[in-house]
């Protein structure tokens, strides 16, 4: 699959005074272009019973791109399962926390319409 996070993603311009303030920091630029920021839905309950879920604990040496490539066959798709967790990197997990993969990826993605 060659899904990638920002396919179909619109490119915006951003001229915002506090976003320059922010991260133009001396630098001759007038706006900044960047990818919009998507608006991803979380799965209702019964859009969870349609998905086929995969519980696993979370344990030393666990990644998400790791958990990515063995169940979507891509590790860029790690946000997947960070997103679905309610969980936004890594660091969030504990050892022992219950993680849930959701599949198969095209329904998920399909469901949090990206």
């Amino acid at each position: 699959m060659a899904y990638r996070r920002y396919t179909e993603r619109d490119i915006i311009l951003n001229d915002d005074e506090q976003y320059r303030r922010q991260f133009y920091k001396g630098k001759d630029l007038e706006n900044l272009s960047h990818y919009e920021t998507p608006e991803l839905v979380y799965p209702t309950p019964e859009e969870i019973e349609d998905l086929d879920i995969v519980t696993l604990t979370w344990s030393t040496g666990t990644r998400l791109f790791k958990l990515a490539d063995q169940f979507y066959g891509d590790p860029s798709l790690w946000w997947v399962i960070a997103f679905f967790n309610q969980k936004p990197t890594d660091a969030h997990f504990k050892i022992g926390d219950i993680i849930s993969v959701p599949t198969p990826i095209e329904r998920v993605l399909r469901i949090i319409k990206v």
